[in-house]
C-alpha cells in the first residue's frame, strides 16, 4: 500500500488517543472496511496500533516532519513521504542540503545491513555536503557526528553513550546508528553523507530486539528538534575536513561507552582486551596481555557485566 494511502490514517491517529473506526473513516471519506484495511498496513510498518472497544489509537502518538517548519534549520530540509533511503538520496545529489523521510524502504545499516524503522515512530534523515579532501582520516567523522547527535539530545534532557564507531545508547541498549558514506576523490572533491536512524518511540515487529526510544525518557520530538539536530549534523560534517576529529576527542571520551569493557572486535585480526578509549584520531584502544591495539574498523561486541 503507497505511503499517501496509510499516511492519512496516520496523521489522524498522530495524537495518541483513541478514535472510533466510524469517526474516522467520515473524517477520511472512507469505509471502515478501509479504516481497517490502513490500520493493518500500518501495523506491517512497525506502527504499533492498539484496537479495543473505543476504536484505534497509536500509543504515544507518532511524529510527521512537516517542511513548513524547517525552514530555518542550518541547511535546507527536505521531507520525502517514501523513499529507498535517504542516505542514497543525499549521496547521488550535490549541494548542501538534508531529508527526512516518513518511511524507507531499503534502508541501510553499516557494512550493507538492512536497517528498518517505523513511519512517525523513527526519525530517518541524511545531511550532506561537498567538500575538497586532503587525505585526512575519515573514519573519525562517524565519531564526531555521534558527539554532536549526543549533545543535540542531552539539550533535551536525554544523556547519551556513544558506542564506536557509529551506535548511541541508553542504559545499555541501542538508541540509534549512524552511517557515514563517501563518494568521490579521497584526495580531492568529495561528497560526504552522514545518516541517522534515531528510535523515537517503540515499534512492532515480529522480532523486534531491544532497544532505547526517547519516549520513555520523557522526550516528545518535534520539529524544532529536527531543525537543530540535523543542523548540528550539517556543520559537523563541513567543518571536518579542516578541524578533523581532533576537537572533538575529548567530548567522545566523556561518553564512550566501551571504556574500562571487556570488549572483542571482529575483523581480519580479531582483538580482545579491554577498552581504553579512543585515541586523537578516532581509533578505538584496546589493551591485551601483548599491549595497547588501535583499532580504524570493525565490529565490537561488549561484556556488560
Amino acid at each position: 500500500m503507497k505511503a499517501k494511502t496509510w499516511k492519512a490514517c496516520l496523521i489522524a491517529l498522530s495524537d495518541g488517543n483513541w478514535h472510533s473506526g466510524e469517526v474516522l473513516g467520515r473524517a477520511l471519506g472512507l469505509t471502515r472496511a478501509a479504516v481497517w484495511q490502513r490500520i493493518e498496513a500500518l501495523r506491517s510498518l512497525g506502527v504499533p496500533v492498539d484496537s479495543g472497544p473505543l476504536g484505534y489509537r497509536i500509543p504515544d502518538g507518532v511524529y510527521v516532519p512537516q517542511s513548513a517548519q524547517l525552514t530555518h534549520a542550518a541547511c535546507p530540509i527536505v521531507v520525502t513521504e517514501i523513499t529507498e533511503s535517504t542516505n542514497q538520496d543525499v549521496l547521488t545529489q550535490p549541494g548542501s542540503w538534508g531529508e527526512v523521510a516518513l518511511w524507507q524502504t531499503a534502508g541501510r545499516g553499516r557494512r550493507g545491513r538492512s536497517w528498518w524503522g517505523a513511519p512517525g515512530r523513527t526519525l530517518m534523515c541524511s545531511v550532506g555536503t561537498d567538500l575538497e579532501s586532503q587525505g585526512q582520516a575519515w573514519w573519525g567523522l562517524s565519531l564526531a557526528v555521534g558527539v554532536v547527535v549526543a549533545e543535540s539530545l542531552e539539550a533535551l534532557g536525554v544523556s547519551v553513550q556513544l558506542k564506536w564507531p557509529n551506535d548511541l545508547y541508553l542504559n545499555q541498549q541501542k538508541l540509534g546508528g549512524l552511517l557515514i558514506e563517501l563518494s568521490g576523490d579521497p584526495l580531492g572533491h568529495v561528497r560526504v553523507v552522514a545518516g541517522l536512524g534515531l528510535n523515537l518511540a517503540s515499534v512492532r515487529f515480529a522480532e523486534t530486539p531491544p532497544m532505547a526510544v526517547l519516549r520513555e525518557f520523557g522526550c516528545v520530538w518535534s520539529d524544532a528538534a529536527t531543525a537543530v539536530l540535523m543542523g548540528n549534523m550539517w556543520r559537523c560534517i563541513a567543518e571536518f575536513s579542516d578541524q578533523g576529529f581532533e576537537r572533538y576527542h575529548a567530548r567522545y571520551e566523556s561518553r564512550c561507552l566501551l571504556t574500562g569493557r571487556a570488549v572483542v572486535v571482529e575483523g581480519a585480526h580479531p582483538v580482545q582486551g579491554v577498552c581504553r578509549g579512543v585515541d586523537s584520531q578516532g581509533q578505538l584502544i584496546v589493551e591485551t596481555e601483548q599491549g595497547l591495539h588501535g583499532i580504524s574498523a570493525g565490529e565490537v561486541s561488549v561484556r556488560w557485566q
